[in-house]
């Protein structure tokens, strides 16, 4: 369906006028603009995303070599898109016609093979993983490892470690999550495990011995078994002012428990 059409107006600020560099070229030729344009202004922020956010021609809200932009669409040069990966470039190209009719629309390009990618499907299921009980959120857990690996590192510390960390409040769930966290801690430099890791793990630092019999017993003697396995990566990599305060608690808990396996 057609969007209500506005002519582009450079006598006004920027943020009120449409981005250039991703709007597609039938804003210009047949002034209109649609669904299918929005499809061209993916293609363009997808190649974005691989050419350091540059566009392929960038306008800078100059209306004249947005034309200009329009023209060279006429004669795309392919080899442009080589930032591109392999598994994409046919599709972003698609995107990219200069006819509207000849890109995929939303639903055909979300089934597109680039997006059965292992590391798409974790990251979509983690979106969804507080509506499944704790059986099946423990096993994806589990497999979490396998997927941790081939993520690249920002995802990990961005996305995949802000979702263990809502498991936290979970201390049944806790010795299936925080495996996944140490792993991600051990990639990640002193910097970025300070920024991105260290303050989550304070929150499990103050789980507490649960008393005798209690249902969550058993899992607090995991989380502290983990813990003291991970005890050299945490003393190498968190500043010592926070080794005093948080992880040396960690560790006289850990001598007060009564699992001969902690201790």
């Amino acid at each position: 369906s057609n969007y209500p059409f506005r002519e582009y107006d450079g006598n006004i600020p920027p943020v009120i006028n449409p981005r250039l560099d991703y709007m597609a070229p039938e804003y210009h030729t047949i002034k209109s603009y649609d669904t299918q344009s929005d499809m061209f202004s993916l293609g363009m922020l997808i190649y974005a995303l691989y050419n350091h956010g540059k566009t392929l021609n960038e306008c800078h809200d100059n209306y004249s070599l947005f034309i200009k932009m329009c023209d060279d669409l006429k004669a795309f040069n392919t080899t442009k898109l080589s930032v591109v990966p392999v598994e994409v470039r046919d599709h972003v190209k698609m995107l990219l016609s200069l006819k509207p009719e000849l890109r995929p629309d939303s639903g055909q390009f979300a089934k597109i093979p680039f997006f059965e990618d292992v590391g798409t499907k974790t990251l979509e299921y983690l979106d969804s993983l507080f509506q499944v009980d704790n059986l099946q959120r423990s096993m994806f857990y589990k497999s979490l490892p396998q997927v941790i690996d081939k993520l690249p590192m920002r995802v990990n510390l961005q996305r995949i470690a802000s979702a263990l960390e809502l498991e936290f409040i979970n201390p049944e769930m806790v010795p299936f999550v925080l495996p996944n966290m140490f792993l991600i801690a051990e990639k990640a430099s002193n910097e970025e495990y300070q920024k991105y890791i260290f303050p989550k793990l304070k929150q499990v630092f103050k789980i507490q011995k649960p008393p005798q019999g209690s249902s969550a017993s058993g899992s607090v003697m995991q989380t502290l078994l983990i813990l003291m396995r991970n005890m050299n990566l945490m003393l190498t990599k968190t500043p010592p002012e926070d080794i005093k305060q948080h992880i040396l608690p960690v560790v006289y808990n850990a001598l007060d428990a009564e699992s001969s396996q902690v201790q």
